[in-house]
């Protein structure tokens, strides 16, 4: 086998608990590989996780992690169920499962239940075209 000069510029999408014990120890360890980026919506667990493996690259945007940093190689490293649909959207080919409206919408929906925990009232919602109660 003929030895590899020179390491393969990885960024690894989908870094959660399962990727930082798994994933990117081998990649670090393996020797033809070096960690160039990371991707993570958490942006405290991304911290961490790039910390750990002295990653200076993050995002919590793919798209511009995919426009920004030079690499090889872009491990998927998120559970099977959503991984079809992160590589769809990454390629074009497919809507992302969820949007920056879609976690607003999450957000407010929160909001609006610490609301009526704390005061007891039943907060309504309109959320696209359709109401949400929630009453604690």
């Amino acid at each position: 086998m003929t030895p590899i000069n020179r390491k393969i510029k990885i960024g690894v999408i989908g870094d959660g608990a399962f990727a930082a014990r798994r994933h990117l120890p081998y990649l670090v360890e393996s020797g033809y590989a070096e960690v160039v980026v990371l991707y993570r919506r958490n942006q405290e667990m991304l911290t961490k996780i790039a910390d750990h493996f002295k990653v200076e690259n993050t995002f919590t945007n793919y798209r511009t992690m995919l426009d920004k940093v030079e690499m090889g190689d872009v491990p998927v490293t998120s559970p099977q169920q959503t991984m079809d649909n992160c590589i769809g959207a990454i390629l074009g080919h497919a809507q992302p499962l969820a949007t920056g409206d879609d976690g607003l919408r999450v957000v407010e929906v929160i909001e609006a239940a610490y609301q009526s925990s704390r005061t007891g009232e039943i907060i309504s919602l309109s959320l696209q075209n359709s109401a949400i109660i929630l009453c604690i």
